[in-house]
């Protein structure tokens, strides 16, 4: 009944999602494991070895909360030494040339990001490692801008539950 309303119909799964269930798993089969797992534990010793010398930043290896054979880079920022915040780090990276993406999920309300070393190939760990290193560079007139920038700017949170919000209709509010 629901289906003629509009209900479920963005879930219907299509031909397309179908072919690529099946080669996502086809490619995870012939995947070798040990050798992507060997690549991963390279990029996040070259990013702990790339950071951990900054002042304001806390570097460590962080291992995959749910057991999943994968270590991240847990970096702590310290925006009293720093002169930045996790977020307006993450949020800076983001907005880059090229833009770097992390794990900031965490970067508000904990002042840490993740760097995750299954989306960057080994020739882009210095391009992540440079742009960390320019940003916490920035004078701090720079950084006071970037400051006022990013006041007042909701994060990805804020923005969900706004979205989330929006489903509820008034009379229930």
């Amino acid at each position: 009944y629901h289906q003629y309303h509009g209900i479920g119909r963005a879930m219907k799964v299509g031909k397309e999602g179908i072919v690529g269930a099946m080669a996502a798993l086809l490619r995870w089969l012939n995947l070798d494991h040990q050798a992507e797992r060997q690549r991963q534990q390279r990029i996040v010793e070259r990013f702990i070895r790339g950071l951990q010398d900054i002042a304001g930043l806390v570097v460590t290896l962080e291992p995959d909360p749910t057991g999943n054979p994968i270590d991240r880079v847990k970096v702590w920022v310290n925006p009293e030494i720093t002169g930045l915040t996790a977020h307006i780090l993450a949020a800076e990276l983001a907005s880059g040339h090229p833009p770097i993406m992390v794990r900031d999920h965490h970067a508000i309300d904990e002042g840490y990001f993740l760097l995750d070393p299954s989306v960057v190939e080994e020739d882009q760990v210095d391009v992540v490692i440079t742009a960390i290193r320019r940003l916490l560079a920035l004078s701090p007139i720079e950084k006071k801008r970037l400051q006022e920038k990013h006041q007042g700017i909701p994060n990805k949170a804020d923005l969900l539950v706004k979205q989330l919000a929006s489903w509820v209709p008034e009379e229930d509010v």
